[in-house]
């Protein structure tokens, strides 16, 4: 299994050919940023660009920005008091 294998559907994605023509920008954008940036062949990932010497996201901030709370989170989702239904 490659490191491709797991590319995320969220990562921005670029076509070979385009990365080719945009590469200066691309790169200064993955330096600023911290992104990382999957380049594609016929849409198949073959290559990621990363800032370097950038430690692997852990689990925890893999999705940050991504995911939204709704409600109470922190209490039980039942009463233990109260009968079954």
């Amino acid at each position: 299994m490659s490191n491709l294998d797991d590319v995320s559907l969220t990562m921005k994605r670029i076509e070979s050919a385009d990365f080719e023509t945009k590469c200066r920008d691309l790169v200064e954008h993955v330096v600023r940023s911290g992104d990382e940036l999957a380049i594609t062949k016929n849409g198949e990932p073959v290559a990621k660009l990363s800032p370097y010497g950038q430690k692997q996201k852990t689990l925890a901030g893999l999705h940050r920005d991504t995911v939204r709370v709704v409600g109470d989170i922190v209490s039980p989702v039942y009463d233990p008091n109260e009968r079954d239904r």
